[in-house]
């Protein structure tokens, strides 16, 4: 009787640690495999968007929009396909993100694809966490994310993941802003110390965006050697500053 006891419980113990590996594969499957998720699709040239809910036609000008900045891009692959999965119901943001309560849209190397919140294609915004419209458009956000999904495939796994935070978001947002940002114009806030530029509240991405162009523009580099041999971020700055280039 005493030795039943023990049996059992190394039985039931076994069974509830297969029952929780059978779930987790279940739920690298389903991360593998989003588009089980996403009933509505619309193709792009590079892109294709899947939703949780119709697409309208007025999704075609955002995706071509998306799709120019990050052609702009030498990590740009013609012949890739770029997935971008919209979730409008919060379950399937949650599931997807993992009760991420922060960002608005993320690349996962997991399937390798982009996961967004909800998208208002016609006025080209992305919803936040707070239901409200987020400070860039739709579009650039697609482009911001997918950059990251280019830098990922250019590098691999675990050296994407070594990359320097001012160095990820920053050229991903300046692959997705490369059109509209001003380099005199924000290396001028720098220096004058602008408490928004400097905090970066209002712009989060600004200043690193300024370290990127001031790189690629201003000293020439080239982008595989920036990410394979990210420089100091203080001496970048430095030389934005000084109005210098590297030595």
């Amino acid at each position: 009787m005493h030795a039943e006891r023990p049996r059992r419980a190394r039985q039931w113990l076994l069974g509830g640690v297969a029952a929780l590996l059978g779930l987790g594969f279940l739920y690298v499957v389903t991360l593998l495999l989003p588009q089980l998720f996403f009933s509505w699709a619309r193709d792009g040239a590079s892109i294709l968007v899947r939703s949780d809910a119709p697409i309208p036609d007025s999704a075609a000008a955002v995706i071509a929009g998306a799709e120019a900045r990050i052609r702009q891009s030498p990590l740009f692959d013609p012949t890739r396909r770029y997935p971008v999965y919209v979730c409008n119901s919060r379950w399937r943001w949650n599931y997807f993100s993992g009760f991420n309560d922060q960002s608005r849209a993320f690349a996962t190397a997991m399937g390798r694809v982009v996961f967004t919140r909800p998208a208002r294609w016609g006025p080209n915004r992305l919803v936040g966490p707070d239901g409200s419209d987020g400070p860039r458009s739709l579009d650039v956000y697609i482009a911001h994310e997918v950059t990251h999904l280019m830098v990922l495939e250019h590098l691999g796994v675990m050296a994407n993941r070594r990359l320097p935070a001012w160095l990820r978001e920053g050229y991903a947002e300046y692959v997705a802003r490369r059109d509209t940002f001003d380099y005199d114009s924000s290396r001028k806030r720098l220096i004058a110390g602008d408490e928004a530029f400097m905090t970066r509240r209002s712009d989060p991405y600004l200043k690193y965006v300024l370290l990127i162009a001031h790189l690629l523009e201003r000293e020439g580099l080239d982008v595989s050697t920036l990410l394979n041999h990210p420089p100091d971020a203080d001496e970048v700055e430095a030389r934005v500053r000084a109005g210098m280039s590297s030595p």
